[in-house]
């Protein structure tokens, strides 16, 4: 570049460059080219800054001479930030130089291109603002002190024509992944599109329950009984509602008794029915159950609360379909289909002589065991989404509010003993508290703690800061205590990973940033209660 750059000839072909072409794509490759000629220029990239979460998420980029649209996402430290954003907002600056960026020690793990920790940028502060997001222009250079007084003149002049192809950029950005969103929602989650049609909202059915709704399909043609296993608050009822639907009986009803919730005096007359005079209060004759759900579905909700002497008229009904109502003694037959759910153990039952293990062999024909929350914390986003516009709807809330990365990091990190039910209260009970609220725009969740006796999980609202905080303190707690189970092995089967439903990797930068030690350290530490790991 010895020869005097014609400043006006540089700008007008740079303008060619992006009006002469429909998509920003194409644009940035003619203009890479173009910038080459002038200054250092590896990579451009066309980004929107999140100033709530500091994530930039790129929509387009080019990178020799080929456009690529990685929909990459890449958070800047805080630190980082401040520094760079205290120079715009107190200087005006538009354009900014970082010449020294060393992305090893700056970016830690989020990386631009992580082969290359020596690299240089120009970032752009194109003044879009969309849905709390910035536009920015980044040109990037392999290598320290690529950019000059010259190189950022350069870019200056192109200010307003990149500002206008960049506006026009993000809105069809936004358009298209509406979109695409729609496509892939119907084309890759075919479950979820069909438990929709079928009026049933069946989050994860493709990623945490994956394996659930495979097993959901194939045993819902036929009438064999299903035994539902699960925590408290996974959707058992859900799941049993699927197989309904699914079933060849969807035309019939759908009956759900709680075994838990009916006194042991009332569970025969409830279950069976009883005829007028049986006993006292019988002033009428009523069906049961198991009439009302004849050509259909019995969901047995609870089953492990059945007591005995109602199991074995159960036991009898599942062998003959014929039943009794209390007080009669004419045989019923009934065309049932049974599905049975609990959060007991109920093998263990059956050695205690609570439950009779020949009624669990009729009900237990094909077991379905759902996850807990814990172990499908990538279906936390979508479920997260769906409450909020359910709860906002009850709540006659008129504008849904946005839910911030770092709410959502925090949440999967979260063990849940409470389930998608605890998810389901927190989101409603964080919407209760910010309604009528003047800068109602993003879900403040609340902060997840636990009572001092070890009890249920209680929600405080606190800051930001003290969120983060106290959920350190929980996940270390959960992580040690995770680790004392498995005796400090982190990989592999029974391992701590494996249990706490993470990645190998992502649990052991867990364990550093927490300040947790590996064995590999050279030293065994000792969690609260003296155990090693």
């Amino acid at each position: 570049m010895t020869n005097p750059i014609n400043e006006n000839q540089f700008f007008q072909k740079a303008v060619s460059c992006l009006c002469e072409n429909l998509s920003i794509e194409t644009a940035f490759i003619h203009l890479m080219a173009h910038l080459r000629r002038h200054m250092p220029a590896d990579i451009l990239f066309l980004e929107l800054l999140d100033l709530e979460t500091l994530a930039l998420i790129t929509i387009a980029a080019a990178d020799d001479g080929k456009s690529v649209r990685p929909d990459l996402v890449t958070y800047i430290p805080k630190d980082l930030f401040r520094r760079s954003y205290r120079r715009l907002k107190d200087e005006g600056q538009q354009i900014q130089v970082f010449n020294r960026l060393d992305m090893k020690t700056d970016f830690k793990d989020d990386l631009f291109w992580p082969e290359r920790k020596d690299q240089s940028f120009i970032v752009v502060d194109l003044d879009i603002l969309e849905d709390g997001k910035r536009a920015v222009f980044i040109i990037q250079a392999f290598g320290w002190d690529k950019f000059n007084d010259s190189h950022t003149r350069l870019i200056s002049l192109l200010y307003h024509p990149v500002r206008m192809a960049a506006f026009s950029a993000v809105r069809q950005y936004r358009i298209s992944l509406l979109g695409k969103m729609l496509a892939e929602r119907s084309a890759a989650y075919p479950d979820e599109a069909l438990f929709s049609r079928l009026g049933l909202e069946i989050i994860g059915s493709n990623t945490g329950l994956k394996d659930v709704m495979r097993q959901v399909r194939q045993v819902a043609s036929v009438d064999s009984p299903v035994l539902i296993l699960g925590e408290t608050g996974v959707g058992k009822e859900l799941v049993a509602n699927a197989i309904h639907q699914l079933s060849g009986r969807s035309s019939g009803p759908f009956i759900k008794v709680n075994a838990g919730a009916i006194p042991d005096t009332l569970i025969d007359s409830e279950l069976f029915g009883h005829e007028k005079g049986a006993f006292t209060g019988a002033l009428t004759q009523k069906k049961g159950r198991f009439e009302r759900a004849h050509t259909g579905t019995l969901f047995l909700d609870e089953i492990g609360e059945l007591p005995l002497h109602a199991q074995v008229r159960m036991l009898r009904v599942l062998q003959n379909r014929i039943i009794e109502r209390v007080g009669g003694a004419a045989p019923i037959f009934v065309d049932v289909r049974v599905l049975s759910a609990t959060n007991r153990n109920l093998t263990d039952m059956i050695r205690r002589n609570a439950f009779r293990e020949d009624l669990f062999y009729r009900l237990n024909v094909f077991p379905i065991i759902i996850p807990p929350l814990r172990h499908r914390s990538q279906d936390i986003p979508s479920l997260v989404q769906y409450f909020v516009k359910q709860k906002c709807i009850k709540l006659k809330i008129q504008k849904e509010p946005t839910i911030r990365a770092e709410d959502i990091r925090v949440l999967k990190e979260y063990p849940w003993p409470g389930n998608i039910r605890e998810l389901e209260n927190l989101i409603e009970r964080s919407l209760i508290h910010m309604k009528g609220k003047e800068d109602f725009r993003y879900l403040k969740l609340e902060e997840l703690t636990r009572s001092q006796d070890s009890g249920p999980a209680v929600f405080t609202s606190v800051s930001t800061t003290a969120v983060s905080s106290s959920m350190d303190e929980i996940l270390k707690d959960h992580i040690a205590a995770t680790l004392a189970l498995t005796r400090g092995k982190i990989h592999g089967k029974n391992g701590a990973a494996e249990k706490l439903g993470m990645n190998p990797n992502t649990l052991r930068s867990r364990m550093r940033k927490l300040g947790i030690p590996f064995k590999k350290d050279g030293w065994t530490p000792k969690n609260k209660a003296g155990a090693s790991y």
